[in-house]
């Protein structure tokens, strides 16, 4: 009766997971261990496809289903302990950790350790979304200029959905803003007017109610300020002249007039995009809103901001 062929044995014995037990079993009993090892190790050490494909498969249902359970409880909900989302989603502990840094990289989730740690949900932010972005562009050896005529875009659409508005409760965030703006005391030091202008855009975001355009409108903002010079100030001019433009496009929102919210967008993102500084220079309109220019002019600077509030 012949030899058997040890590969045929590990084969078998592979699918059991017994690797080490083999590889002893081959070494002792065949001789020429350097020679026929090399032929028998890959087989027992290889992962096998369908094994990899399981896993992975096992991995995107759970991190489908935690991910569900991470967008209804929303930002800050207690998951659980490691435990507990092991029995919640039934897989093991391997796979939950790699369900895990899968939703912390998307910056659905993050992991608090010690005596009150456990998994946390995360609400998305642009962040993500921003990096993801940069990185594509830096691929493509493009920079942050690209960014200006989306924003352009982007501004003057909102602008308009913004002015279409009926939400009274953002009207009236967007009043305060209006408020805050007017009442801001500005000396030019850098980072000035970063919160302000954020809390301006995000107010006429949640008017135009447009979640995927507000989305865009931040991930374009965050690549053209990592673009520029960080910490870049501005003058005290420039600081007031960004004041007056502002409150002119919430004063233009707020009368509901979305014609001349759109074109104050456009002459403001015109200067910005020029690398001009925000002044008065005279921007022709389209001629589609010729006529709307000419009969509504930006309020003075000191005016009240209560229009439009009934």
């Amino acid at each position: 009766m012949g030899r058997r062929d040890p590969r045929n044995k590990c084969a078998q014995w592979r699918q059991h997971g017994s690797y080490v037990i083999i590889a002893k079993i081959a070494s002792n009993r065949i001789g020429r261990t350097q020679s026929i090892g090399s032929e028998i190790l890959p087989l027992i050490t290889r992962p096998r496809r369908k094994d990899r494909a399981v896993k992975a498969s096992a991995v995107t249902a759970a991190a489908a289903k935690l991910r569900e359970i991470i967008l209804q409880r929303g930002d800050g909900a207690y998951l659980g302990s490691q435990e507990d989302l092991i029995r919640l989603l039934e897989v093991g502990r391997v796979t939950l950790q790699q369900t895990a840094r899968l939703l912390e990289r998307e910056r659905l989730l993050f992991v608090r350790r010690g005596v009150r740690g456990g998994y946390f949900a995360r609400s998305p932010d642009e962040g993500g979304v921003a990096e993801a972005v940069g990185a594509y562009l830096r691929a493509r050896h493009s920079g942050h200029r690209e960014a200006f005529p989306v924003a352009g875009v982007l501004n003057m659409e909102m602008a308009r959905l913004a002015a279409r508005s009926h939400d009274e409760a953002g009207r009236a965030a967007l009043r305060e803003v209006g408020a805050q703006i007017e009442a801001a005391v500005f000396t030019g030091a850098p980072g000035e007017l970063a919160a302000l202008d954020l809390a301006h855009v995000k107010a006429v975001c949640r008017l135009a109610a447009n979640p995927l355009g507000e989305l865009m409108i931040l991930v374009t903002r965050r690549l053209i300020a990592d673009g520029e010079a960080a910490g870049a100030g501005r003058t005290l001019e420039d600081c007031e002249a960004w004041r007056r433009d502002r409150l002119n496009i919430i004063r233009a929102i707020l009368a509901r007039d979305e014609d001349f919210a759109e074109l104050l967008s456009r002459q403001l993102h015109r200067r910005l995009e020029a690398g001009l500084p925000d002044r008065d220079e005279a921007v022709d309109p389209p001629s589609a809103v010729v006529a709307v220019a000419a009969k509504r002019r930006p309020a003075r600077p000191g005016a009240p901001l209560a229009v439009g509030a009934s």
